[in-house]
């Protein structure tokens, strides 16, 4: 069996969350906001607990809280241009996390391959090679000249050719993260046109992990593999509250997708977690009907939350830029990855070499002197790519979903750089 030790990013975030504790890094690194989730939600929680019903600390429907499923019925049924069935059509796993397992494990099996585009969510491989399958990594690269100071994340594309040259008998999947992390990809319409093709022509499964589906920027829609023509039949759309909500800590996620395919998610579901906190699942229902209310207003918070970031996007995007690295603007999401080779060539050897090995990849070594000697965290891209295409060895990830005054003593600090 796969080694299951912790994904390489996720031992970086812990390095940053540590540092943060212990030195008073300012934490780029960690992927989650430090501020609260909106006012409304927490009060869904309060109430919950306050509630006086003995029933809503007790187990409740093993797929899915009922209140819960049903909100997302109503909220999503517009979203996916049908009518969804609570029951039949939505699972609620502990998170995002829990979700794609459930996603992965009924659809792949030992032997078979899974499309993954990179640079990729790092957990994305293990939870591949953990069953005994292969990911095949198909990588994103940039059509701009290297020479631009900023580039978007719309310039990083794949080779429709390379892909399909990838297909093989025994490929059983597509996994596809738009919004995407790390990069901030959101994949336009032609690019789904082709993976979409792809799928029905070798009767694939798509896993669309859409966490990020609401901080989309740039006045971009964000578009559902789901609904594009003869993909919900062979569609299984990844969706996360916590992400929803800037309530990571929560931990609850959804899978939304066919019946045949929802059925076969329960049994991994059923085995490996049974059910989730029933607080929690209805204080997030509480929450979804309170913004299905808003909708149409500026007090949205699945709107207003992209506008929130957009801005704070653009700002460190300034402040990178003012310092001499070269952002890469996101289309959406949390993160933003800068190139920071230019950067790193003035750093002296001896200066790294307090802190790693002249063997390790520019980007960790660049990383693990930037928390030592400058006391701000980020995450290498390196740990976000296969080990056959860590060529860029030159990107790191900033994570901008962060308090302004966060990203202000981050660039007081990047300033002094």
């Amino acid at each position: 069996m796969e080694n299951i030790d912790k994904p390489v990013g996720r031992v970086f975030e812990d390095i940053c969350t540590m540092a943060a504790k212990e030195i008073g890094i300012v934490n780029l690194g960690r992927g989650f906001p430090d501020f609260s989730p909106p006012q409304h939600v927490l009060d869904a929680l309060v109430q919950v607990t306050q509630s006086g019903n003995p029933l809503l600390h007790q187990y409740t429907r093993s797929f899915g809280h009922v209140r819960l499923v049903q909100a997302l019925c109503k909220l999503y049924s517009p979203y996916f241009n049908r009518n969804l069935d609570p029951y039949q059509n939505i699972l609620i796993p502990v998170g995002a996390y829990g979700a794609l397992v459930c996603a992965i494990d009924s659809t792949v099996q030992k032997g078979d391959e899974v499309i993954v585009f990179e640079p990729f969510f790092d957990s994305y491989k293990k939870m591949i090679t953990v069953i005994g399958a292969t990911p095949v990594f198909i990588p994103l690269t940039p059509q701009t000249t290297e020479s631009s100071p900023t580039s978007h994340s719309d310039d990083w594309t794949f080779d429709e050719k390379f892909l399909l040259s990838k297909i093989r008998p025994n490929t059983k999947a597509i996994l596809l993260n738009s919004p995407s992390n790390p990069l901030g990809k959101v994949f336009n319409q032609r690019e789904l046109e082709i993976i979409r093709d792809i799928c029905i022509e070798f009767d694939l499964i798509c896993i669309s992990d859409e966490v990020y589906e609401w901080m989309v920027f740039d006045s971009k829609k964000h578009i559902k593999m789901a609904t594009m023509e003869g993909m919900w039949e062979r569609t299984l759309t990844i969706g996360s509250a916590g992400k929803t909500f800037s309530a990571t800590g929560w931990k609850l996620g959804w899978v939304i997708g066919p019946e045949p395919l929802i059925k076969k998610c329960q049994v991994i579901f059923q085995k490996c977690y049974y059910r989730c906190p029933t607080p929690i699942q209805e204080a997030v229902a509480i929450a979804i009907e309170t913004e299905m209310t808003r909708l149409e207003s500026e007090d949205c918070y699945l709107k207003s939350l992209a506008r929130d970031l957009e801005k704070k996007r653009d700002y460190l995007a300034s402040l990178l830029t003012e310092i001499g690295l070269k952002p890469i603007l996101p289309g959406g999401g949390y993160f933003m990855v800068a190139d920071i080779f230019d950067f790193h060539k003035q750093i002296k050897d001896n200066e790294l070499e307090k802190h790693s090995s002249k063997d390790e990849a520019d980007d960790v070594r660049f990383v693990k002197w930037a928390i030592k000697e400058k006391k701000i965290g980020a995450i290498p891209v390196s740990v976000f790519y296969s080990d056959e295409n860590k060529s860029r060895q030159h990107l790191i990830r900033l994570c901008f979903a962060k308090k302004l005054s966060t990203l202000e003593d981050a660039g007081t600090i990047l300033k002094q750089w």
